[in-house]
């Protein structure tokens, strides 16, 4: 039986399918058709797509984690816990870590932090997005609530750009969904299936662009090819989904003046 393909793949997997186009198995455009990648990634995640990555951070010994470079804000925070992933709650009285010690480090001064209640979710889980680590894809991770109560509280630091936790939180590796501004530079971002025709597009334009032998007329005919599966994803981000459709529906029905 034929299985599915994963709906997510990362830019390494464009380049090597423009290089598959050429057949130039020689590696040596690997890079400039990596940049190209990179730049058309970055057109289409600030106008049409939310690129959301998950990271895996490690906790330092001040109970706080250091945010990736390109982090804008957070989506889920949690640990692995037997291959299941606990969620931690927010708690904004937490303090933060400002004091230093003799060496001038920041010292853990959220061991005196604030006490708050359990913050008590639904009695459903949550997945982490798909993912890979250290090259390996992992799939959702599913993450279970167990009794309704969180393992460890948080605080998003911006000023010091990390997470601060209480002295309750025991795991030594933070998981982070979070949505991001940029992209790696190695070919490992994640990027959603449904945006690999633009890319492919966008890579084939650029690398005839700036070829001085390539006619205008050519590299015109490139362009709007790009254009066209730029156009055709945009239509398919903002499309209604069929429960969408229906909800507003539902919602116009509603609004119909009754006798």
């Amino acid at each position: 039986m034929m299985q599915d393909t994963n709906g997510i793949v990362n830019l390494d997997y464009i380049v090597n399918h423009v290089l598959m186009d050429l057949d130039d198995y020689s590696m040596t455009k690997y890079k400039k058709f990596l940049q190209y990648s990179i730049d058309g990634f970055m057109d289409l995640n600030l106008f049409t797509m939310q690129n959301v990555k998950v990271a895996y951070l490690p906790v330092r010994d001040n109970k706080t984690v250091a945010l990736p470079s390109d982090f804008i804000d957070y989506t889920k925070i949690g640990y692995d816990s037997g291959g299941q992933v606990n969620i931690l709650g927010k708690n904004d009285n937490l303090m933060l870590t400002r004091l230093t010690d003799d060496c001038g480090n920041l010292t853990n001064e959220n061991t005196g932090s604030c006490e708050i209640d359990d913050i008590v979710f639904p009695n459903y889980g949550y997945y982490f997005a798909p993912h890979y680590r250290n090259g390996q894809f992992v799939g959702e991770l599913y993450s279970g609530v167990g009794d309704g109560k969180t393992d460890g509280h948080y605080r998003i630091d911006r000023d010091m750009h990390q997470i601060a936790f209480g002295s309750d939180l025991a795991a030594t590796t933070i998981i982070l969904e979070y949505k991001s501004s940029g992209i790696s530079g190695d070919g490992s971002t994640n990027i959603p299936k449904q945006c690999v025709p633009a890319l492919l597009a966008y890579v084939h334009w650029k690398r005839k662009n700036y070829n001085d032998k390539v006619s205008a007329g050519e590299k015109e005919r490139l362009k709007q090819e790009y254009y066209v599966e730029y156009e055709k994803l945009r239509d398919l981000e903002f499309s209604f989904t069929i429960s969408e459709y229906f909800d507003s529906r539902r919602e116009g029905y509603s609004s119909i003046p009754k006798r």
